[in-house]
């Protein structure tokens, strides 16, 4: 696990500059709710976009394992000063504590983004879906059930986005 470990590593900050003020973005959402499409538009300001389906499938891993790996890597990516943004459902409080607590043990800062994407939106966008690495087709069956698992994020750390929003504002507010 220690190849892939650096493997990954290596990958994520390729092109990327450590930064002083550095910190953790936690995307939470149903699928299709847009945090893959969000997180590329930050990988644009100098986030590494830690994309776990993508290293789910490049790598062959399950759930259990990519999240391990995951913390790991986060840790190591904010102790070297790197802008993250942590693409995966979240849809569970317990699961985004897990790694927003690495970002407090380290005391840096975090937030999550909870994309709250209307339901027809997010149908839309199930049925045009194509495979390819990182993006796969869930049934709707599936969609439902984490939709009545899913645990809206509270807080005074939690940005929610609904539709129409201003990226370069919300970029700009995030750097201060």
């Amino acid at each position: 696990m220690s190849d892939i470990f650096e493997e990954i590593f290596n990958n994520l900050v390729l092109n990327k500059k450590p930064e002083n003020n550095n910190f953790l973005i936690i995307l939470a959402g149903l699928p299709y709710s847009g945090k893959s499409t969000f997180a590329e538009k930050l990988s644009n300001h100098n986030f590494v976009h830690f994309w776990t389906t993508k290293i789910k499938k490049q790598y062959q891993l399950n759930d259990s394992e990519v999240l391990k790996l995951s913390e790991k890597i986060i840790e190591k990516l904010l102790e070297k000063n790197y802008n993250i943004v942590f693409d995966f459902l979240n849809h569970k409080n317990e699961q985004r504590k897990s790694i927003y607590s690495i970002a407090e043990k380290m005391n840096k800062r975090y937030f999550i983004v909870y994309l709250n994407t209307p339901k027809n939106i997010i149908l839309e966008r199930q049925a045009k879906v194509i495979e390819n690495i990182g993006r796969s087709s869930i049934s709707l069956k599936i969609i439902r059930e984490i939709e009545s698992e899913f645990e809206v994020p509270t807080g005074s750390n939690v940005v929610e986005i609904v539709n129409n929003f201003d990226f370069e504002k919300f970029i700009s507010s995030l750097k201060n």
